[in-house]
């Protein structure tokens, strides 16, 4: 059975797209689903490239990695033009808007969405360490793929309660644009 959920994050060391992706396997568990994820990631400290897989699926799951991903989120330019040719044509492209330019030419079966991550992280919510938090309110905006309340309850688990206020703030943001979204033509 394939997977109701096959979400690649990517972007570069620092973005915390690794710590994005336990969250969202913890918020399936959360919302009692099956979940695995994977990772991988440049020797580099930050900056190297980051790739890490969710899976997510009612049943049992054999293969931890996600070969034919129905989501991507990419938040370098490198990592869109490395990935989003594997994504499925029924599934869902996240881009951040000044990380990642989307060439018009390319047409892609998948839809396509361009969002200001960074910007609201920055702008917003003024901490731009929260933009792994802003993508996740996106994809959860745009695929309804978990419940908000599921989502919340993972970042509560995997951030420190005094910073908690701060996420769930860049999350319910996220969430926002994710549900203003439309695609790209």
């Amino acid at each position: 059975m394939a997977n109701l959920w096959s979400i690649r994050l990517t972007g570069s060391g620092g973005q915390g797209v690794i710590k994005g992706a336990i969250i969202l396997a913890q918020a399936a568990l959360n919302d009692g689903l099956n979940a695995t994820q994977s990772q991988v990631y440049g020797p580099e400290a930050r900056g190297g490239s980051t790739k890490s897989e969710v899976n997510i699926n009612k049943e049992e799951i054999f293969y931890p990695k996600a070969e034919k991903p129905n989501v991507l989120l990419s938040l370098t330019q490198e990592s869109y033009h490395k990935y989003s040719q594997d994504v499925e044509a029924n599934g869902f492209i996240i881009v951040d808007d000044i990380m990642v330019k989307c060439d018009p030419k390319e047409k892609r079966a998948a839809k396509t969405f361009s969002l200001p991550i960074v910007r609201t992280a920055r702008d917003e919510i003024q901490n731009e360490l929260c933009t792994n938090i802003v993508a996740l309110g996106a994809i959860v905006g745009i695929t309804e793929m978990l419940s908000k309340e599921a989502v919340l309850e993972g970042i509560a688990d995997n951030f420190k309660a005094k910073i908690y206020a701060i996420n769930e703030k860049a999350f319910l943001a996220g969430y926002r644009i994710g549900k203003e979204a439309q695609p790209l033509d």
